[in-house]
């Protein structure tokens, strides 16, 4: 079974809105995820986990027989719904922008992107505590 979602403060909610926006900012652009964001910001395993949730057999007998306090004790929704409205807010308000830089100035857009990517990577070496090769 799932942990319970961690206790937040409006403050800590705002930040995963933040988080939001710059995972909608990533996926406007072709070819750029917004995992690779998420998994950069820290918040990758609590957004699989909580994804996760909902193909677990105590939420779905909570969805069939219309528990919908059950449903929300076992979701972590308020962290779903900060994250969506973040990741709505960008595709409101950045798609315009991002299509302009698009056109108009695509190396650096790219380079900013190809940044995060390599920023992904210096994160993942760094949890990965031996390198080996299978031979």
């Amino acid at each position: 079974m799932q942990s319970p979602a961690p206790q937040r403060t409006l403050k800590d909610y705002f930040g995963i809105v933040l988080r939001g926006i710059l995972m909608g900012s990533a996926d406007i652009v072709p070819g750029v995820s917004g995992g690779t964001m998420a998994f950069i910001l820290g918040i990758y395993e609590e957004l699989i986990d909580s994804i996760r949730t909902v193909g677990r057999p105590e939420f779905i007998q909570a969805v069939i027989r219309f528990r919908i306090k059950d449903i929300f004790q076992i979701l972590n929704w308020k962290f779903l719904v900060s994250l969506a409205a973040g990741i709505f807010i960008a595709i409101l308000t950045l798609a315009k922008v991002l299509e302009s830089l698009l056109e108009n100035q695509p190396v650096y857009l790219w380079s900013f992107f190809f940044g995060l990517v390599l920023a992904s990577v210096l994160v993942v070496s760094k949890r990965i505590s031996a390198w080996n090769l299978p031979l």
